[in-house]
């Protein structure tokens, strides 16, 4: 299979599991925290697998690394409960164009941490995200500040710190087998948190929801696993990183269509669009 069917499928995952947690989520007596650690545990279980049969890399700890992995759960248990909560409460089109800020905070980070360079094209970059997200929530911003947009915010900046965490970590780890430990890491640091909540988890997972939560455990496991695929055939991990970014328009069109977030579409696609191209230079 070719590393640009994989890219695709990888994009088309991604886009159809946030649209399954929005669904999933629209239950008001389902827990957003519950939901988040079940999908953690169930992406864990489904990255396994895949980490088995591919070989199981080893996993060294190490004063030089201790503390980057004692952080990684810690950050992205704070993403994945932000996520959860903003996903509950404001439509799928607008949190995914929120999240595109992860793209600011990891050049931010990449260049303390990692001492990346500063570029134009990614100063460029940033200031595309900005306007494309402040062209979409400037009549919202008049009116209300949602909850959900600070989540979305906060989830984003997780993320963007994550990912430069992710990126020094992989020198030593092998990716599947990392990921593998980093969704079970960060299901545990939110089940110790927020274990008192488990006495409720008959509201949040049960019969009519079982398969929905599995179904989004699985799309999210083979989005993972198709673009490090892909990268695995093409080794031509920028452009591969570039058609990525389609599943900011393709997540808002499949909203749309699917969970009639008709209002006003026009712009949300065009911040969408924006954003996008901001990632792409951002990176």
């Amino acid at each position: 299979m070719s590393w640009q069917i994989l890219t695709f499928a990888s994009v088309l995952f991604s886009s159809l599991a946030i649209v399954l947690q929005k669904v999933l989520l629209r239950e008001k007596k389902r827990d957003p925290i519950l939901s988040a650690i079940i999908f953690l545990f169930l992406c864990g279980i489904f990255l396994g697998a895949y980490t088995i049969i591919r070989g199981v890399g080893p996993l060294p700890i190490s004063g030089r690394i201790l503390p980057n992995l004692l952080t990684m759960p810690l950050i992205y248990a704070v993403g994945q409960y932000c996520i959860f909560r903003a996903i509950s409460q404001i439509d799928v089109s607008l949190f995914t164009i929120l999240f595109t800020t992860r793209a600011l905070w990891t050049v931010i980070a990449s260049t303390i941490f990692l001492h990346e360079y500063f570029t134009l094209e990614r100063i460029i970059g940033m200031a595309l995200i900005l306007f494309g997200i402040t062209f979409v929530m400037k009549k919202d911003v008049r009116m209300k500040i949602e909850k959900g947009w600070f989540y979305a915010l906060v989830a984003g900046a997780a993320f963007g710190f994550g990912v430069v965490n992710d990126a020094y970590l992989l020198q030593f780890y092998q990716v599947s087998t990392y990921l593998t430990f980093s969704f079970f890491a960060t299901g545990f640091v939110l089940f110790i948190i927020n274990i008192q909540r488990m006495r409720n988890i008959g509201k949040t997972l049960n019969e009519k929801s079982i398969g929905p939560f599995v179904l989004l455990g699985l799309l999210n496991a083979l989005q993972a696993i198709t673009f490090f695929e892909a990268y695995h055939v093409g080794h031509n991990v920028g452009q591969i990183s570039i058609l990525n970014q389609m599943q900011t328009i393709l997540a808002v069109v499949i909203s749309i269509i699917f969970l009639r977030e008709t209002r006003r579409w026009g712009e949300k696609l065009f911040g969408a669009l924006i954003s996008m191209i901001g990632v792409i230079l951002a990176k």
